[in-house]
């Protein structure tokens, strides 16, 4: 799959959500499943569905485009929170993983 077009989509998700529910649903839940979910059924209407399927979960990866059921794109998400940052190790267990 082109990369261009791949940015835009998920680079366009947060249209996807009504004013303040992301802030909500982060505020009360963890937040990386739902937007995980919006990007993948974004990419499902987004792309051909006769060239390509669209896995949550596939194998561990957060989401994988298949492509004649081999694996042509993967996105993994990262989460943070604030109390995270606050830890000893502050930012950087998410910045070298």
């Amino acid at each position: 799959m082109d990369i261009d077009r791949l940015i835009k989509i998920v680079g366009n998700i947060g249209g996807l959500f009504c004013e303040n529910e992301l802030a909500y649903l982060s505020l009360t839940s963890k937040n990386e499943s739902i937007i995980r979910d919006k990007i993948a059924y974004r990419l499902n209407l987004e792309l051909d569905k006769s060239k390509y399927i669209i896995a949550r979960e596939y194998k561990r990866i957060d989401i994988v485009i298949l492509e004649n059921n081999s694996i042509k794109d993967i996105i993994e998400l990262k989460s943070i929170y604030t109390y995270d940052v606050e830890t000893k190790k502050g930012l950087d267990g998410y910045i070298n993983s």
